[in-house]
This record gives structure tokens, sequence and C-alpha cells, in this order.
């Protein structure tokens, strides 16, 4: 999530972490706690910092089925899952 936006939600520091790229180069950036509302409830989630576009990570979708359209501007679904049986 983009530092402005970390600041104005006032979310709290957790730590340092680093991720390697996809390019092989390694990047060192600050985590933050949060909480989100997800499928009308609320989650604590760990916020990396970067100024990029936000993403959702794979943890918040288990138990999901997200549908894209691969294309500008295409729509994204996510819709919870029914238990297993």
């Amino acid at each position: 999530m983009p530092e402005a936006v970390i600041a104005e939600l006032s979310l709290t520091w957790s730590h340092r972490s680093r991720a390697e790229l996809a390019d092989g180069s390694e990047v060192v950036f600050d985590v933050y706690r949060g909480t989100v509302v997800w499928d009308g409830r609320s989650v604590r989630v760990l916020v990396d910092s970067a100024n990029v576009e936000p993403l959702v990570g794979m943890a918040l979708l288990e138990g999901h089925k997200m549908s894209m359209e691969i294309r500008e501007g295409g729509r994204v679904s996510i819709s919870a899952l029914a238990p297993p049986a």
C-alpha cells in the first residue's frame, strides 16, 4: 500500500521485511498492522509499504472464488465459496 495511504489510515508499524523481486533484486520495506472488513467481519492483516497499486494477499482470498477479465478496465469479482461438505 502506498505510504501516503498508510499515514492517512494511521496504521501501526510492525517491522521491516525483505523481498526478492522477479528480476532477482532485493527490496527492504516497512510492514504495518491493519484491519479490513472482509465478508462482513473484521480481519487483522499485515500491510506492506510500497508505492504501487494496493494488492490483496492470497491468505485473504482463502475460501473465495475470484474471476478477472484480463483487459484494461476489466471486471474483477470475488465471492465466498460454500463450506466443504
